[in-house]
């Protein structure tokens, strides 16, 4: 088998051979990489790297952008009850930071897996709406009511005309985006001038990478850049958005979800995840503020 060789990438904020820090080295086996979405982490991680200046964290180096790409599409999908907690945090945000919703409101989804999310919004009456979803297996279990207006691929150019957006968003994705630049200014081409921007991502400095270092599930070779609120600002700015509101979010967990993905002792944890399903509170919601930001930005109007 031929050797996958490692590739070399830079600071999407201040370019190319700009210094870095290494926070943490690498920690990973080829050969057991999981690129799927609400995994059990491994706590596999390529290595870390802040750059010097605008202080980002990052992955570098790494494997190649078409392996990943490919682990994206052919992972298996895990359609967990946890994907409705998180899906129905997005619509309130959604209606909470985004203004003038109606039924002729145009959204864009990117990374949309299964779909839950434009389910909601087609189930409060919007009826322009898209999505795109790289992953055959979430693609597939797509409902049959928002299918046909999902995408099974990559975000790519001419994949729709310039300005017919008012809304686009983004769900724990931008972590994951290889050329975040080309990425945003996909976004930025597909949107209105003044239209909105939301996405919701792990937030680096938050409380739990925080405490936990490089035991916090945000250290994954899923999320080859690590974002906070100031590397955010800056990204957003390079690439024709202005900021509306950047902040931190509670965010709901169903307990057995969250105790089964908790750094603990093998052994303790099998003892809460066998109590909490004893005691039937495996399914009980709760919320903390611990892991996650919301970006509402708009492209501007020039």
């Amino acid at each position: 088998m031929k050797k996958t060789e490692l590739i070399k990438i830079d600071c999407p904020i201040c370019g190319i051979d700009t210094p870095y820090d290494v926070k943490y080295e690498a920690n990973f086996q080829l050969d057991s990489l999981d690129f799927a979405a609400k995994k059990i982490s491994k706590h596999m991680y390529f290595r870390n790297v802040r750059c010097k200046k605008c202080n980002l964290i990052y992955s570098n180096p790494i494997i190649p952008f078409e392996q990943i790409k490919k682990f994206y599409q052919t992972t298996y999908f895990l359609e967990l009850s946890q994907l409705e907690i998180m899906a129905n945090d997005y619509e309130k945000l959604f209606y909470k930071y985004i203004p003038n919703i109606s039924k002729n409101t145009n959204v864009l989804e990117v990374g949309c897996a299964n779909g839950l999310f434009l389910k909601r919004l087609e189930k409060r009456g919007i009826i322009n709406f898209k999505g795109v979803e790289p992953s055959r297996e979430a693609y597939s279990v797509t409902d049959d009511v928002v299918k046909p207006n999902v995408i099974n691929d990559f975000l790519s150019n001419n994949m729709f005309e310039n300005n017919s957006f008012d809304v686009a968003c983004s769900f724990q994705t931008f972590d994951h985006v290889l050329e975040p630049n080309d990425f945003l200014q996909k976004i930025n081409k597909y949107i209105k001038p003044g239209g909105y921007f939301l996405q919701v991502h792990h937030n680096v400095n938050s409380l739990l990478p925080t405490l936990l270092g490089s035991k916090a599930s945000t250290f994954d070779v899923e999320h080859i850049h690590l974002w906070s609120p100031k590397t955010m600002k800056l990204i957003l700015k390079k690439n024709g958005f202005e900021v509306v509101k950047i902040k931190n979010i509670t965010t709901g967990y169903l307990l057995g979800h969250a105790l089964e993905r908790l750094p603990l002792y093998p052994s303790l944890k099998k003892i809460l995840i066998k109590l909490s399903t004893f005691l039937k509170l495996s399914k009980l919601a709760i919320r903390f503020p611990i892991e996650n930001m919301v970006i509402v930005s708009r492209k501007k109007i020039l």
